[in-house]
């Protein structure tokens, strides 16, 4: 807590919500002043319009979904991967939500209204069947955003804290040791916040489109690794 506190330079009672973490390090930041954020007292339906009750997933009316979709779904039987398979290697994406954040550029201020090169399909499937539906949100490419650039800013920390405490274990320092790893955990902490609050209803940062554009960004890179492995069988 007091290296998150050090982090943010903040009160020590603000760092116990991602939320206000998030607020406090993109207030520092931004040039313009978020909406103060008022929970919704019920899910209106995009399509139809219809009120539904918050714990409703599905519109009474139209049966539209009400909610955007998230991770990939991977089924083992309906992709006839279940089994016993030798040789089998693991394959990571190194942070990769914050990864998306950078990659398309998603961020509050730099959504276009215009096609651009930073395209996300957020209706790209949840597994690995063919995408059938298309609906566009896109950002743009002049300038780095505030989002994709407070990921950057932490990362950068992250690095240096770890430099520090790989140094710190090269010279047998068992304090240093401990003293960087919790600084280089809080600033992991912080960075790993910034999609939950993006999707965090009622919150004054939350933007739906930034966070089903940053699963969708997912759900495809997972898709072309997995489209490239089984290239290689």
């Amino acid at each position: 807590m007091l290296a998150l506190q050090r982090v943010l330079v903040a009160p020590f009672d603000a760092c116990f919500y991602a939320s206000n973490m998030g607020s406090i390090y993109f207030m520092r930041n931004a040039w313009w002043k978020a909406p103060t954020g008022n929970k919704p007292k019920n899910k209106v339906c995009e399509k139809c319009g219809t009120k539904n009750n918050l714990d409703i997933k599905v519109c009474t009316s139209c049966k539209e979904s009400l909610s955007y979709a998230g991770a990939m779904i991977y089924d083992p039987l309906s992709e006839n991967t279940n089994g016993l398979h030798q040789g089998v290697a693991a394959f990571d994406f190194a942070a990769l939500y914050p990864s998306m954040m950078i990659a398309r550029n998603i961020s509050w201020e730099t959504k276009s209204s215009e096609p651009t090169e930073f395209a996300c399909n957020i209706k790209m499937p949840q597994d690995f069947s063919s995408c059938e539906e298309e609906e566009w949100l896109y950002y743009k490419t002049d300038e780095l955003g505030l989002l994709p650039r407070s990921v950057l800013e932490l990362s950068e920390l992250r690095n240096k804290y770890k430099a520090n405490m790989k140094e710190a274990r090269k010279n047998g320092d068992k304090m240093g040791i401990i003293k960087w790893n919790n600084n280089q955990m809080a600033v992991k902490r912080i960075s790993a916040s910034f999609y939950g609050i993006l999707a965090y209803r009622g919150f004054g940062w939350a933007d739906v489109d930034m966070a089903q554009s940053i699963t969708a960004s997912a759900r495809e890179a997972i898709r072309e690794a997995a489209f490239m492995a089984k290239g290689m069988e």
